[in-house]
């Protein structure tokens, strides 16, 4: 697989003919200085320090420095394209100047590695039907994992690897894979079942719903698939598929597809909510946003967990001592389970305090569920004492505070001190996590539920995934629900500042400080445009002119300069009067009881007791990405909840990427244009927090390149007949 093409083309002009030219050069450069494996693509290929200053002094003596800095962009491309394909980690050598050599659309790949892909895959197709039914749960596991690479594009090792872990939650139509990110924060991606793939998870998750390790479901369905050359490891096989897929997927869809802390899926309960109850296909515990939480029978029956306090607060702090003790396990040494230590010193340590009760059992019950296979995955006795500082506040309110009969605003107003203090801590974040398992703990139980992000205004990562959004139903629902509860002299206000929240994606703290002068009408007729210019923000990209003529549908926009015009004719001789102000203080901006009516309108709308405003800049961003994206809303049912009229683009513009960004914009830029719509100082934040539908248009692009096998063989396959597979494949091609 040569990264770099050494061959003649045919004439090249411009900007294509200078990097083909220093792709031959870089190649020459490559084996001057002994790097042949790195030119050649081949796997493993070395570059420890001595080569990679022989390469640098090589580029060094190149002249002139046009020809030097496109020789060396080539190089640290090729060393980029050989990370993405697993073929080595050497890092790059940086970029000499900001000439755009990965843009470059000339793509060199290994054409006989590239048709065995091909040949595998569909190989594969057509030899599923014919596989005997009493397969083993290996195998099984095997099948759908190279059903899931090869014809669903599950490109990322980690997501991978999360197969076989217990946390993943397996749905009629898709998965949630459950993994860490570095800090070891739970992540959550899920992954649309093709055709091919969706009758394979059945049969296995039906029969067989524990998962064996990766590679050794590999090894055994290759076995007894018995096509030649089908890799085995996970690194081979991945490899293999990147190949297969990079020419077939836009290069913003391959980046998600291979990169598994891309985007941030939604929880169960916010898909539920979006996209309709299609249940697990078992019974399974971990229906939730969390690891299952499974509350010992015993521990309930003998009220031992939400047992009221008793006793003086010295026997309360005895027993926490205690419990940090028996917490203090040697986990190194051999021939012993530090867990099963841990459960006996628990258990003993229970029978000795269980009757003070209150939050201090209540930890104790908790911390003997973390050590069991009942949480998802199973804490060392360490980890637990980590998760547990928060544990003395706790005990402080043992001997006043009945964890049975609490109501959560009391608690919350208890525990505001705790999280000040644990959030300047480091690894505080872990405290909190630890916290809010405790509270789901307790809810399990029977207590009033308990959800520390809606009230601490956590930061990213320090807890459970709280991706949320707001639809465009949901927001047009909200509108009504203004209308019947708002008074006469507030709903013209509040429906303004929500067609504003939702159309353009701006914070609460940058809406509530928009001046009447910051917006601007210009123009007339089909060059008539309304421009919104943001003044105050948290971040630097935050200041934006942004073209509320095209994030806005017709009748929000044209709503709002109505209002505009009615706060300009009552405060024309204030320059500096807020827009949403209140009719008697025209500088101030407005107060937290017109967010609170705002958010209320939206849970009422949505049903969500957990919607903020905040999932208003979601939602929009959600909406301008399909838009970006190029969706049809007549052929994507399930994305149609996301747009709206109003998203139909004005005729002079050749698509929706054009309209939203008047200039085109290569597929792997668009996150770039979208962080600079809503004000993000970084892309990565938007790509890796803000997109939460990204498995709908991937399961979209990998339908479009069904594996090349007859009808009647890819009908067996989805479990239809022949004629119902060409029916659907007329309709959709009649759209």
């Amino acid at each position: 697989m040569n990264l770099l093409d050494p061959t003649d083309r045919p004439p090249l002009r411009g900007a294509a003919r200078r990097r083909h030219r220093a792709g031959q050069q870089a190649h020459r450069v490559l084996i001057e200085v002994g790097l042949g494996g790195i030119a050649r693509g081949e796997a493993d290929a070395p570059l420890d320090d001595a080569a990679r200053a022989r390469l640098l002094g090589a580029l060094a003596r190149i002249r002139p420095a046009s020809t030097r800095s496109d020789i060396h962009n080539a190089i640290d491309h090729a060393l980029a394209r050989g990370r993405a394909l697993g073929l080595w980690t050497h890092p790059g050598i940086g970029t000499a100047t900001s000439h755009p050599f990965v843009a470059s659309p000339i793509a060199t790949t290994d054409a006989d590695a590239l048709r065995a892909a091909m040949h595998r895959r569909d190989a594969l197709a057509r030899a599923l039907p014919g596989l005997p039914t009493d397969l083993s749960p290996l195998v099984r596991q095997g099948l759908v994992t190279y059903a899931l690479v090869y014809f669903d594009a599950l490109l990322a090792a980690p997501l991978l690897q999360a197969l076989a872990e217990a946390r993943t939650q397996w749905q009629r139509d898709d998965v949630l894979l459950v993994h860490g990110d570095a800090r070891g924060v739970a992540r959550l991606r899920r992954w649309r079942f093709g055709a091919v793939t969706r009758p394979l998870v059945r049969r296995w998750r039906r029969d067989h719903p524990v998962a064996g390790p990766t590679e050794a479901a590999l090894e055994a369905a290759a076995q007894v698939l018995g096509i030649r050359g089908l890799p085995t490891s996970v690194v081979a096989l991945l490899r293999e598929a990147r190949l297969y897929w990079a020419p077939r997927l836009p290069p913003f869809l391959l980046a998600l597809a291979t990169d598994a802390q891309a985007c941030e899926s939604l929880p169960p309960r916010a898909h539920r909510r979006l996209f309709g109850g299609r249940g697990p296909l078992l019974p399974d515990p971990a229906r939730g946003d969390a690891p299952a939480l499974e509350i010992p029978t015993a521990v309930v029956a003998s009220g031992q967990v939400l047992q009221s306090p008793r006793g003086v607060p010295a026997r309360h702090w005895q027993a926490w001592r205690a419990l940090r003790h028996a917490l203090d396990v040697r986990e190194t040494g051999r021939g012993v389970d530090p867990r099963g230590v841990a459960d006996l010193q628990l258990a003993a340590w229970q029978q000795a305090h269980a009757g003070i009760g209150g939050w201090t059992v209540l930890m104790a019950a908790w911390a003997r569920h973390a050590l069991g296979q009942a949480r998802g995955r199973a804490l060392m006795p360490s980890s637990i004492r980590r998760y547990m500082a928060y544990g003395r506040w706790l005990v402080q309110l043992a001997a006043d505070l009945d964890p049975a009969t609490v109501e959560a605003e009391e608690l919350l107003e208890r525990l505001t001190a705790m999280a000040a203090h644990l959030a300047e801590q480091r690894g505080g974040f872990l405290a909190l996590l630890g916290l809010q398992e405790l509270l789901d703990f307790r809810a399990a139980a029977g207590a009033p539920a308990v959800d520390l992000s809606e009230y601490w205004d956590l930061p990213a990562g320090t807890g459970r995934p709280r991706a949320n959004l707001v639809t465009h139903r949901e927001y047009v629902d909200a509108l009504a629900i203004l209308d019947a509860r708002s008074d006469g002299s507030t709903v013209d206000r509040d429906r303004a500042l929500l067609h504003l929240l939702y159309g353009a994606g701006l914070r609460w703290g940058e809406a509530a400080n928009v001046r009447i002068a910051d917006v601007r009408q210009d123009g007339h007729g089909d060059w008539r445009g309304v421009w919104l210019t943001v003044r105050r923000s948290k971040t630097a990209n935050g200041l934006r002119t942004l073209p509320l003529h095209q994030l806005l549908g017709p009748d929000a926009l044209q709503e709002l300069e109505t209002f505009v015009g009615q706060r300009q004719g009552q405060w024309s001789h204030l320059p500096d009067a807020r827009l949403f102000a209140e009719a008697d203080a025209a500088l101030a901006a407005p107060g937290i009881e017109v967010r609170e009516r705002l958010v209320d309108a939206l849970r009422r709308a949505s049903g969500d007791a957990a919607i903020t405003l905040h999932a208003l800049r979601h939602g929009v961003a959600n909406a301008l990405m399909l838009r970006l994206w190029g969706v049809d809303p007549a052929r994507s049912g399930q994305l149609a909840m996301m747009m709206h009229a109003g998203s139909a683009r004005p005729g002079a513009y050749v698509s929706d990427h054009e309209w939203l960004t008047d200039h085109r914009t290569r597929g792997a830029h668009t996150t770039a244009a979208l962080a600079a719509l809503i004000g993000h100082l970084d892309a990565q934040v938007t790509r890796a927090s803000y997109l939460h539908l990204t498995e709908l248009v991937l399961a979209e692009a990998t339908a479009a390149h069904p594996p090349r096998i007859p009808r009647s063989i890819l009908a067996a396959l989805c479990g239809l007949k022949p004629q119902t597979l060409r029916q659907r494949a007329w309709r959709a091609n009649a759209h």
